[in-house]
């Protein structure tokens, strides 16, 4: 849970959920389903987890978000409303 509402499992399905609501291709609802799976181990840079363990499988753009994860606030802008679903909330702009 890590201080917040939901848990991390639940964070997944409803970032997949929006992620597919919004049109979103296989390869990022997989990605906003799992971008949060290092969290426990390596908070500071989690997003590597599920991009290294997805890179084999996921269009490079997509895993590239994912290794960035943390650093939202430099993407935050994109007109491309799934990627700025992997983004941490902090980083709106």
């Amino acid at each position: 849970m890590l201080g917040t509402a939901v848990t991390l499992y639940e964070h997944g399905v409803q970032t997949a959920t929006r992620a597919a609501a919004d049109g979103a291709g296989d390869d990022w609802v997989v990605a906003a389903l799992l971008h949060d799976i290092g969290e426990m181990h390596c908070p500071a840079n989690h997003g590597e987890v599920p991009a290294a363990i997805l890179r084999p499988f996921l269009h490079p753009e997509v895993t590239w978000v994912l290794d960035h994860h943390e650093a939202g606030g430099v993407f935050r802008t994109s007109t491309r409303p799934t990627m700025n679903l992997l983004l941490p909330p902090r980083a709106s702009l």
